[in-house]
């Protein structure tokens, strides 16, 4: 089958695969296995095989729990989980540890969460190398295992590059997240720097794909001895303490889902299985996407209700009006941590405070969104002056950082309620949070890892409470770019934007492209980012996903922006009406359809697919150095008896065809345009 972009005679690329055509459902064999595994794992002998893993003074958990009282309780916690909650305590009445399971009835999947309870009057002894998750990969055969995983966010061209490592036997891998320059953890952290907290290790057929829900530091090795099953463990990656009287902590939660027969299939239940129990639901409904017009709190009130007017006015459609840093404090004199510090808007920008810029907003059926560092405070700005008890130690950075200790329960109820009052009285839609977790310091002996536990719980119940006393808002996840992605993270947030390496407004499209392509095998949802400063059809289509934004060059000055002779008002109505008409699509089962790549020497294209619609896209970018005026792709999860419909949507020519050949011969995309973006729509039709 083949699209015309243009009928050329030309050197064609030719991308193939080895998955298979079924559609993304567990079956029964998938469903068994992690049956199987957890009833292994959880009732053949409790306490000796549980996979998690600690040392309680000097002595391993696989020696002493069997020996400990325990008990389980079970609920149902809707029609697609079982909760079951082991605990066993300690005979000598001190520690308890309880693990909080939650079985899928609809996946092949698990996860848990371990807490240790001090129930004496004394301090515990020492716990010390806690494994959040401590197993064996439960591989066919000796041969070697393939461990999926991927780089974080670091604000560079490979933010989120893939990467394959095989591990024959011996063999042995680690990867982390710090996050912070040296002392690792000490005064804090973040989870997807260095590496993504997500992998999928593949072998014979089948595989596991885990995530790690921690919003501070971590590690995972992975150790291959001779002749033995693969060994995985991870966790917070360092601690070490006495738990004080009465005082509870938790480790990191961990998820994990199997899967048989090829990874790319494991990755899109794993996508739908995120999707329906690990995502926001802002209101109670699924998100539903969101294209931003991002802009700097620098602008004054008036500009930003002309930047409003300016999308109706060129019948350009916009969903949400986006005011990032820069809004708050009380002059243009204000140092950059006394602005972050202080949630009071500038009285020269916004005379009649932020809610005249939300009035505007709303009245053009459009959401706000509002930058906030809030966990910064400053001992002479707002409340750092109010409450200098509550001031964090100083962190050493530029010109110094003081930050809100999460992991004081007074605190951290008290942010709740002023933020919350912020939000209503400023009309926030969105809360955009910025900034990285940072704890007091967490090297005192026999404490060690007990700040950051503390700290991260807290900032887990804080954004718990914003989301409780509002529960239509979003809570968008920034961690100076996508630097704190994470299993509780997307839970409760939305990464609207990945990297900071597309601040300036004048990147490259192929960092959108090359992002996409990485993160979607792990999430479902982020934001994508058009360079405003030249927002043409290929700058615009390499950023459609679940959430798109334009992120200007130009933003002191509106007159000038709107002047820029490279913004096409045509291309722009075209470009975002096409991207609201096919966002659905982003939604939907994810496979890439040609290997990963940054070069601009080359193609890369992917697939969307909704089975259950019968429908899907497939996008396909020939970059700017590429010698190859087409590509051919075969597609992936149609039904191979069923003709589609296919609509290139700059051709208005359209072609049926049965999946089949799609399938087993694929399709051939020609486009003579250097960069060029092509975007295919197809549907199933009698």
């Amino acid at each position: 089958m083949q699209i015309n972009k243009l009928c050329l005679l030309a050197v064609c690329l030719v991308f193939s695969g080895t998955i298979s055509s079924w559609a993304i459902s567990p079956d029964v064999k998938e469903m068994e296995a992690a049956g199987a595994w957890i009833q292994d794992h959880w009732f053949s002998a409790p306490g000796a095989a549980e996979p998690f893993s600690l040392v309680y003074d000097g002595v391993t958990s696989r020696q002493f729990l069997p020996a400990w009282q325990s008990k389980v309780t079970l609920r149902s916690l809707d029609q697609g989980r079982v909760q079951r909650i082991h605990t066993f305590t300690d005979p000598a009445g001190a520690l308890e540890v309880r693990c909080e399971v939650v079985e899928y009835t609809k996946y092949p999947a698990v996860e848990w969460v371990v807490y240790f309870k001090n129930n004496s009057d004394n301090n515990t002894p020492i716990l010390k190398d806690v494994q959040s998750m401590d197993l064996s990969f439960p591989a066919r055969d000796d041969g070697p295992c393939v461990i999926h995983h991927a780089e974080g966010s670091n604000a560079g061209l490979t933010d989120f590059r893939p990467r394959t490592t095989v591990l024959s036997s011996p063999g042995e891998l680690t990867i982390f997240s710090h996050g912070h320059p040296e002392p690792v953890g000490v005064r804090g952290g973040s989870s997807s720097v260095e590496s993504l907290p997500f992998f999928n290790v593949e072998g014979s057929g089948q595989g596991m794909i885990a995530g790690i829900g921690w919003t501070g530091t971590w590690k995972a090795n992975f150790t291959r001895p001779a002749g033995q099953p693969l060994a995985i463990r991870a966790g917070m990656d360092r601690m070490e303490l006495s738990l004080h009287p009465g005082e509870q902590i938790r480790t990191p939660r961990i998820l994990v889902l199997f899967w048989q027969q090829d990874r790319f299939r494991g990755h899109n239940l794993w996508r739908r299985l995120l999707l329906e129990y690990y995502s926001p639901q802002p209101g109670g409904q699924r998100f539903p996407g969101l294209l931003c017009d991002a802009n700097w709190g620098y602008l004054p009130a008036a500009e930003h209700i002309r930047e409003l007017n300016w999308w109706p006015d060129h019948d350009i459609p916009m969903e949400c009006h986006w005011v990032d840093a820069c809004w708050s404090g009380v002059s243009s004199a204000d140092s950059w941590v006394q602005m972050l510090s202080n949630r009071a808007v500038r009285p020269d920008l916004y005379p009649n405070g932020m809610k005249e810029v939300s009035d505007a907003a709303h009245s053009k059926n459009r959401k706000l969104l509002l930058w906030f560092v809030p966990h910064a405070i400053h001992p002479a700005v707002e409340l750092g002056k109010e409450h200098p008890a509550w001031i964090g130690e100083l962190l050493p950075l530029n010109e110094g950082y003081y930050f809100w200790d999460h992991g004081d329960p007074k605190v951290n109820e008290f942010m709740i309620g002023y933020y919350s009052k912020i939000i209503t009285d400023y009309g926030i839609d969105i809360f955009r949070e910025d900034g990285r977790p940072y704890w007091n310091s967490d090297d005192k002996p026999g404490r060690i890892g007990a700040q950051q536990a503390h700290y991260i719980e807290g900032y887990y119940a804080f954004r718990d409470g914003l989301l409780r006393h509002h529960p239509k808002l979003l809570i968008d996840n920034c961690g100076e770019g996508g630097k704190k992605i994470d299993l509780e993270t997307i839970s409760r947030t939305i990464a609207l934007w990945r990297s900071d390496s597309q601040a300036g407004g004048n990147f490259d499209p192929i960092l959108s492209q090359a992002y996409t392509h990485g993160l979607s095998l792990w999430i479902p949802l982020f934001g994508s980012a058009i360079p405003g400063d030249n927002p043409n059809l290929y700058a615009i289509r390499s950023a459609y996903s679940t959430a798109t934004l334009i992120v200007w060059a130009e933003n002191s000055d509106l007159d000038r922006r709107w002047a820029n002779p490279r913004i096409d008002l045509d291309v722009l109505r075209r470009g975002f009406k096409e991207y609201l008409a096919v966002r659905e699509n982003c939604f939907g089962d994810y496979y890439p359809l040609t290997p990963y790549s940054t070069e601009p020497d080359s193609w890369l294209a992917w697939q969307r697919h909704r089975p259950e619609a019968g429908q899907g896209m497939i996008q396909a970018f020939r970059r700017q150095q590429s010698n190859a005026f087409g590509g051919q792709f075969k597609l992936f999860g149609l039904e191979a008896s069923s003709h589609y419909e296919l609509n290139d949507l700059d051709n208005p020519q359209k072609t049926i065809v049965t999946g089949q050949e799609l399938m087993q011969k694929g399709i051939k995309v020609f486009m003579e345009e250097m960069p060029g973006a092509a975007v295919i729509l197809y549907k199933k039709v009698e």
